[in-house]
């Protein structure tokens, strides 16, 4: 049997998020990483030259001469790309994103931007793989389609009451903590947190109360 892999994208290579899909496709057994994109100003640059590379461990050494391209359609189905990985913030995603999904993109989400789209898989797969058929309603296999993850704290939830759905539990009560980390690169600057902590994060509450949406 050929050991074909598929070849994919990741788009918005080198924020935090991104930086975390790089180095997971680095060596993946199913993908090949093809297509780097990244803001207009690293356009042409090699990654290791671009990046603030924040990952706790070196930069796999495959990645270190990939060159950032630019965001282009055509560009990315000539070097034969259809599934895109996507660490675009959440007000560039929600126009990027339907547009990648247009021109028969397979596009997996880590913004929120399209998680609101009531054909939109929100994907936690050990618990509900099953709404992968919504995809279909976004046109597939004619066009492309979208998926994204759930919200952080949503994702760890929902894995650890999956089991319990049997038991018909109606209310259950959480409190969630989030990390510094959780506002991405640079973020909150550590000066600003030291001591301190910050009670109420505005959204997060809604979110849990939509399905992670």
């Amino acid at each position: 049997m050929e050991n074909r892999k598929f070849k994919v994208a990741v788009i918005g290579a080198t924020g935090a998020v991104g930086q975390v899909f790089m180095w997971m496709l680095s060596d993946h057994p199913w993908f090949e990483l093809s297509y780097v994109t990244a803001s207009a100003a690293r356009v042409g640059q090699k990654y290791a030259a671009t990046v603030h590379w924040v990952m706790p461990f070196e930069m796999p050494e495959v990645l270190r001469d990939m060159e950032v391209r630019e965001f282009n359609f055509e560009a990315m189905k000539k070097e034969g790309v259809q599934i895109v990985f996507s660490a675009l913030p959440a007000a560039v995603a929600r126009e990027a994103e339907p547009q990648m999904r247009a021109n028969g993109f397979y596009v997996f989400s880590n913004a929120a931007a399209m998680r609101y789209d009531k054909d939109v898989p929100i994907l936690i797969p050990e618990t509900n793989s099953e709404q992968l058929e919504l995809i279909r309603n976004q046109g597939y296999p004619q066009t492309g389609f979208c998926v994204t993850n759930a919200n952080c704290v949503t994702t760890g939830l929902a894995m650890a009451l999956a089991p319990l759905r049997k038991f018909g539990i109606k209310t259950i009560t959480i409190n969630s903590y989030q990390s510094v980390s959780g506002a991405g690169y640079p973020g909150l600057s550590s000066f600003d947190i030291t001591d301190n902590c910050i009670p109420y994060i505005g959204g997060e509450e809604e979110k849990k109360q939509y399905g992670g949406r």
